[in-house]
């Protein structure tokens, strides 16, 4: 009875101690996932800011190659317009910013979908 209550103690000791190893590792993973998660925000804003960087080059090439200033003003005026518009809908202005990503979208497009 005196070893099977040893053995009993041991076992429970071990499993005490793999409860922890395990509660160790989710805490890991979770730190792990939320790192990885912020990295790839950061990485999908460094992708926006590299696409409006291309967008603005080929604004200036476009602006450059323009003949007259009121060219120039119209496709001002058009991207602004363009930037304003709900990318689903392309009707829409955007008023509505998701929190998660900060996306903007119209409030009709966020309703239906």
């Amino acid at each position: 009875a005196g070893d099977c209550t040893q053995e009993t103690a041991d076992l429970k000791l071990k499993l005490d101690k793999i409860d922890e190893k395990i509660e160790e590792l989710q805490k890991l993973v979770k730190e792990k996932s939320s790192a990885m998660e912020q990295e790839n925000h950061k990485n999908r804003r460094v992708q926006e800011e590299c696409q409006s960087l291309r967008r603005k080059v080929e604004r200036y090439k476009r602006m450059e190659l323009a003949s007259s200033a009121d060219e120039v003003l119209a496709e001002e005026i058009r991207t602004y317009k363009e930037q304003l518009t709900c990318p689903c809908c392309k009707k829409g202005r955007k008023d509505v910013v998701l929190t998660k990503c900060f996306h903007v979208f119209c409030y009709e497009c966020i309703k239906t979908r």
